[in-house]
């Protein structure tokens, strides 16, 4: 299934700006960063999920810096200003909303990246599991805010709080 599906993940128009990134994401140490806020931060969202904190991302980038050299991050977002605000500064860093992708592009450059620092979102985290042969994927070990959660999928994946 896993590789059906990497096979028919392709996109059918592409332009300057995605081959741009798909070539900067291939040929780099990359990392998918995934910041999902918006919608958690309101009800009914968010009486049920987790968002994840600055710290948990800050702790990621610790594991990732200490494996890899010369890691460029790649920011995928819905809440670009508190993505640039907390993270802005964070030496080779690109957050991708600055392009005004759609959804199915972003998902598609995000799948691509060699390493990924995964939300408690299914955006995220399939687009890890496509990816994750051979690289490290780091994720929220809480997900749900009354109920046990996880990742269920893949075991062994780096869990943070």
């Amino acid at each position: 299934v896993k590789l059906t599906m990497q096979s028919e993940l392709v996109l059918k128009n592409t332009n300057n700006i995605i081959e741009k990134l798909l070539s900067q994401i291939t040929s780099s140490n990359s990392c998918g960063v995934h910041i999902r806020r918006s919608d958690y931060l309101i009800k009914p969202f968010s009486d049920i999920y987790y968002v994840c904190s600055e710290q948990y991302y800050r702790n990621a980038f610790e594991i990732i810096n200490n494996r890899f050299k010369d890691t460029i991050y790649f920011f995928f977002t819905d809440d670009i200003i508190w993505a640039k605000k907390k993270f802005g500064n964070l030496k080779n860093s690109i957050f991708i909303k600055n392009y005004e992708l759609s959804d199915y592009e972003e998902f598609f450059l995000l799948s691509k990246c060699k390493n990924h620092i995964i939300s408690n979102s299914t955006f995220s985290l399939i687009a890890a599991w496509l990816n994750s042969d051979n690289n490290l994927v780091i994720e929220p070990r809480n997900w749900f805010k009354n109920k046990e959660s996880g990742n269920k999928i893949v075991k062994d994946w780096i869990q943070l709080d």
